[in-house]
């Protein structure tokens, strides 16, 4: 076996992902933005193995974010893969434990699959997947988490949007990044600190900012976790995070933010609005998504 960079790996990777998994693509756009570009590489877990001039397989490790002091015991499996040819021959055991051990040499307690800061996904996919599933379970994994992505592939519903409007300054965004700083997850405010202002719809009690929902599509500078699959649709729009004070929630905000977002993505040109990694459901089905189109489950194991 020899060892290649994911950069020198990638087309050969991209042939044959894209080939077993077309419900999950990946391109070129995605690997260069969560991969390549990102800060939180763990460089000597990042890597494509080669045999006989044939990808076997990749692995690629992240840290957590070093402003968010949930994360700090903790190294993500980002990307793990044997190719068909390679599979039940011990290869799959040989990363994960080179993943233990360099999490090990760095003092971490845990890993975790997907679900970093710029995560290629959320987690292990479900749907036409179960060999990976058994592969995670038979090493000791455990179930961490569960999320889903869900689809709205026509407007909703009009709602009185007196409340609702895109922001207009940087002076807002930082106005929801206080409000983040206040009330919800450190990696919101590292996702939203990246966004365009115009990228964000606000709730308003008169002047007040009562809450945010970050909505994206194609041509924002950088593709949030709910365009991962973009190239799955004609033009697709996506939204979250989704955050209100608490004053506000069960007043009805959070519903007509939702429906007022995915309208201006509508607006914008979209074809099908994404709203990705939540485990609520019934909510979104509420505000008129159609279906779950997606559904992840994070494994995890005690170093």
């Amino acid at each position: 076996m020899i060892k290649k960079s994911l950069l020198e790996a990638q087309n050969d990777f991209f042939a044959i992902w894209n080939q077993e998994f077309p419900d999950y693509p990946l391109t070129e756009r995605i690997f260069q933005e969560r991969i390549h570009s990102s800060a939180l590489i763990v460089p000597e877990g990042k890597y494509a193995l080669y045999e006989d001039g044939r990808l076997l397989g990749l692995l690629c490790l992240k840290s957590g974010h070093p402003d968010d002091p949930t994360q700090n015991d903790v190294i993500f499996l980002s990307l793990i893969y044997i190719a068909p040819d390679f599979r039940h021959r011990g290869y799959g055991r040989l990363l994960i434990r080179e993943a233990e051990n360099i999490a090990r040499s760095l003092g971490k307690k845990y890993l975790l699959t997907g679900c970093d800061h710029d995560n290629l996904f959320s987690g292990v996919f479900v749907n036409k997947n179960e060999e990976v599933h058994q592969f995670f379970q038979r090493e000791g994994f455990f179930v961490f988490d569960q999320n889903y992505n869900l689809l709205a592939s026509t407007r909703l519903p009009e709602v009185d949007s007196t409340h609702y409007r895109v922001a207009v300054s940087e002076e807002e965004k930082e106005a929801v990044l206080k409000l983040i700083s206040s009330h919800f997850y450190p990696r919101w405010f590292y996702d939203i600190s990246l966004v365009p202002y115009q990228d964000l719809v606000l709730a308003l009690d008169g002047d007040d900012i009562q809450g945010f929902l970050h909505i994206a599509d194609c041509r924002s500078p950088i593709l949030p976790n709910s365009l991962s699959f973009y190239s799955r649709y004609r033009n697709l729009g996506g939204i979250g995070p989704l955050g209100l004070v608490p004053e506000a929630r069960g007043k009805g905000f959070g519903k007509g933010m939702v429906i007022y977002a995915v309208n201006q993505l509508f607006d914008r040109g979209c074809s099908d609005v994404l709203v990705d990694w939540t485990d609520k459901t019934e909510f979104y089905i509420k505000c008129g998504f159609e279906k779950v189109c997606d559904h992840f489950i994070v494994y995890g194991r005690i170093l």
